[in-house]
This record gives structure tokens, sequence and C-alpha cells, in this order.
């Protein structure tokens, strides 16, 4: 798993490494200086946050896509808003336009927002400046290590 030292980065969880490449290149294009770690699903996400240490930083986004294997993006919104060290790390879902119940499900659960996809080409640099202005906008979350 990707470690990172950043003050700054997106977490995002999806099943389809292609989509992991494609998101990492579309948000360098709109903030070249926003890193984006990426995992598998949903499980991964909070092993992920579970293993940062005294020296890192909570991820300024999480972005959970709601169709994974392992956990889904339900699931995982539901740990992480159950975890007070992670309740105020903002949470976006994805979902297609068949998952209606689950994009609204995940707004009651806490998530800040949830993105339908496929985008239409037209609101993908849009929803893409959104997403990068959004997480640069989130104070740094060092982890706070209790003795």
């Amino acid at each position: 798993m990707q470690s990172n030292t950043a003050e700054k980065y997106i977490l995002y969880a999806g099943d389809k490494w292609n989509d992991h490449e494609w998101v990492k290149e579309k948000l360098r294009h709109v903030h070249s200086g926003l890193e984006v770690i990426t995992v598998s699903n949903g499980l991964e996400v909070i092993q992920y946050i579970s293993s940062l240490r005294g020296d890192e930083y909570y991820p300024s986004l999480i972005i959970l896509d709601i169709n994974m294997p392992v956990w889904d993006g339900i699931r995982t919104l539901s740990t992480l808003k159950k975890e007070g060290d992670w309740r105020g790390i903002p949470v976006i879902m994805l979902a297609t336009a068949t998952q209606q119940k689950d994009a609204e499900l995940s707004i009651k659960l806490g998530a800040d927002r949830c993105i339908t996809k496929p985008f239409k080409e037209d609101d993908l640099k849009s929803v893409l400046e959104n997403l990068a202005g959004f997480s640069l906008k989130q104070p740094a979350r060092k982890i706070i290590v209790a003795w």
C-alpha cells in the first residue's frame, strides 16, 4: 500500500485499476500538485487510514466508489463516520444512475456529496476542479498520537 506524508492528498477507492490511473491523470491536469493515493476497496481504505502514524496526515478528501468488492462504499462510509478521528474527513461517493437509493443513503450516512457517473465529458473538468478545490480547502489534519 502506498504511503504519504503530504499535507493535502486525495484517497481514492475503486476496484477498476484503469480508473485509478485515469483519476490520477485527470486530477493532475486540474491541479498538478495534488497527490492521489489509490486503493481497490473499502477495507483497504480503513487499513490505510489505520496504518497512518504521527508524522503523517489524514487524506484531505476520500472518494469512494459505491460498488466495490470486499467492502463496498456504503459499508466503508459507515465505518469512517463512526470512528471519532476519521469523522471529519470529507467523503465524496461515486454512484451509477442505477444506484440512486445507495446515493441517498450515503448522504444520510454523512457523505459530503454523491456524484453520478458516467460523467458527461463537458461536465468532467468541472467535477474534477470541484473535487481538487474541495480537497485543497480542507485543513491539514495530522495524526494525533496519544501516549
